[in-house]
């Protein structure tokens, strides 16, 4: 009688270790107050999220936190299964029965068990709600950029200003929202931290700016070219028939002036664009241009285009 009053106490304490034990993991796996009050509790697991591949993951994933919590109300369960009953001394250790059998059958016992084998399926529907939050950016890693870069074009070498413009535009409003994104979300007993996605995000974003960027500025460049070569071609006839000696450079100079003429009535319409597209690429070119070539036929583009005109004057005097 003394041993089974004295084995009672021992399993019931043992009992209510372990039970208390589960009850606290649930309180702070399932994110709900032991004292019943509306007070939070603290994040009981931090995960990242993150760009994998083609999709917005988690790090560690749902079945892997699912998996480290089991394992280790697995392991308090088992604190037990080297405690054995008593009066078992004669038998051998491995036929011997542990309490661990006695307390893994208690009803309180398997409740709890079932809760936290199953405690993060039910946050499921709330991660992948928090997910789909991030389908409006998918674009940035789904879609191939050069491919969309030749859609817009649409195989036409002509600056498409405005186009470009909006596509700008579209890429800063992208930044401002992924700027937006809190660095942190608490769902459940999990802390969902957005640092790794934000960073993914803000590098996408950037690829696709840049790309652009490039294939305006391709563009601007060749346009830039195209009209510095063909000033200082003129440039270069007009002095070469400086003096006139004859009937034939005479019609040469008049076939330059009148192709200058003509020019001088389209100028606003051929230098604005380019000035226009440089403006564009200040802002949004990464590096600037830093090419001097370039940058020198960009700033005496208008001062080459004056001394054309300088030259013109004084041969049709």
């Amino acid at each position: 009688r003394i041993k089974k009053y004295y084995f009672f106490y021992l399993y019931n304490a043992l009992l209510n270790a372990t039970q208390n034990s589960l009850n606290s993991m649930k309180h702070r796996v399932c994110g709900s107050n032991k004292s019943g009050t509306n007070a939070k509790l603290n994040p009981f697991f931090e995960v990242d999220v993150q760009l994998s591949g083609q999709e917005v993951q988690l790090n560690p994933s749902l079945e892997e936190i699912q998996k480290a919590i089991n394992k280790a109300a697995t392991a308090v369960l088992r604190c037990s299964k080297t405690l054995y009953n008593w009066d078992q001394s004669t038998t051998e250790d491995d036929k011997k029965q542990s309490l661990y059998e006695m307390i893994a059958q208690d009803k309180e016992i398997v409740k709890v068990i079932l809760l936290l084998t199953g405690s993060i399926q039910g946050t499921k529907n709330k991660i992948n709600e928090f997910i789909f939050k991030f389908n409006k950016f998918e674009w940035l890693w789904k879609k191939s950029i050069s491919k969309s870069i030749k859609d817009f074009s649409k195989g036409s070498d002509k600056p498409q200003l405005s186009a470009y413009e909006s596509e700008f535009k579209k890429f800063s409003q992208t930044e401002e929202e992924i700027e937006k994104i809190e660095p942190t979300f608490i769902i459940g007993a999990m802390q969902l931290k957005t640092q790794s996605l934000i960073v993914g995000l803000k590098q996408y974003t950037k690829e696709w700016k840049n790309e652009y960027a490039e294939d305006l500025h391709k563009k601007a460049k060749a346009e830039l070219y195209r009209l510095s070569d063909h000033i200082s071609e003129l440039i270069d006839k007009l002095s070469k028939t400086h003096h006139v000696k004859d009937i034939d450079s005479l019609g040469i100079v008049m076939e330059k002036l009148e192709e200058i003429r003509s020019f001088q009535a389209i100028i606003d319409i051929s230098f604005n664009p380019v000035t226009e597209m440089y403006t564009l690429l200040d802002t949004n070119l990464p590096g600037g241009i830093t090419d001097k070539d370039e940058m020198d036929a960009r700033i005496y583009l208008w001062s080459k285009w004056s001394t054309l005109i300088e030259l013109s004057k004084r041969l049709e005097k």
